[in-house]
Formats: C-alpha cells, sequence, structure tokens
C-alpha cells in the first residue's frame, strides 16, 4: 500500500497515515506492474478495498499492459484482473487498457459474486444540484 501510495494512488488509505522514512522501490527496481500484480493475488481476494489501488494505476494508464497481462498469467492474477477489467468498462467502455485485460481474460471462469462493485472504481460527478450523480468517472 505504501508503495502505491508513493507511486500517486490514493484511493484508499490506512488509518495512520504515511510512514516515517519509508523510501519505497524505484519502478526500475519494483514495476508498476509487478505492483498490480501483487496487489490481485488471489489470496488478497477478501481485502477489495485494496484492488482499488491497483484500478487505479491501471486507469491512469500508469502501466505496460503487454508486461501486465505476461505478469498476471504467471502469477495467476488473471480471474482478479479480468473481474476488475469487466467492472471497470461499465464506467468507462472506451479505456484501452482496461479493453486489453478483458479481451485477454475473458475466458477466465468468472466469480460468483464481483469482487468489487464498479462503484468502487470510479467517481460520481454530480450535477449542478449536487443530489445525484451526473455521470460517474475512473478513478485516475
Amino acid at each position: 500500500m505504501d508503495v502505491a501510495h508513493a507511486r500517486g494512488a490514493r484511493v484508499v488509505r490506512r488509518m495512520a497515515d504515511g510512514r516515517e522514512g519509508f523510501a519505497p522501490p524505484p519502478p526500475d527496481v519494483f514495476a508498476n506492474e509487478e505492483l498490480v500484480v501483487a496487489i490481485c493475488a488471489l489470496q488478497r481476494a477478501d481485502q477489495p478495498q485494496r484492488l482499488r489501488l491497483a484500478a487505479q494505476l491501471i486507469s491512469r494508464e500508469g502501466v505496460n499492459v503487454k508486461r501486465l497481462l505476461l505478469l498476471a498469467r504467471r502469477e495467476r492474477a488473471e480471474v482478479v484482473l479480468g473481474e476488475l477489467a469487466h467492472q471497470a468498462l461499465k464506467v468507462e467502455p472506451g479505456h484501452d487498457a482496461w479493453r486489453q485485460i478483458a479481451a485477454a481474460f475473458s475466458a477466465r471462469g468468472s466469480l460468483r459474486s464481483p469482487i468489487a462493485h464498479w462503484q468502487r472504481l470510479a467517481w460520481p460527478v454530480m450535477g449542478c444540484r449536487r443530489a445525484n450523480a451526473q455521470r460517474w468517472d475512473l478513478v485516475r
């Protein structure tokens, strides 16, 4: 979580924000693609709030999609990434990175229920009266 925060993904925060003296590894040592796959590991499926960090990194197009797909297959994170892509495309169907991920992992088995509802991957854009969301945008 601290590495994701250091790279600008701040949609989820800890109760006690920040760690004194924490120096995140540079992207050439621990790439965003590796970070996303580590967050999306199947054993973390019970922590959907952290998946929002991975989704934010992908939504802002801070990953190399080809490398992400390769790592996801290697680490068996296809189901989680495919499900996130399915939910993200409900918000922004034309997002290139999410479309590529969904296309690559569409044949994979799906989960009985979504691990993260599509609203968890988006922010509401309110109308002039601020009562109802006019539209939703992916968190970037």
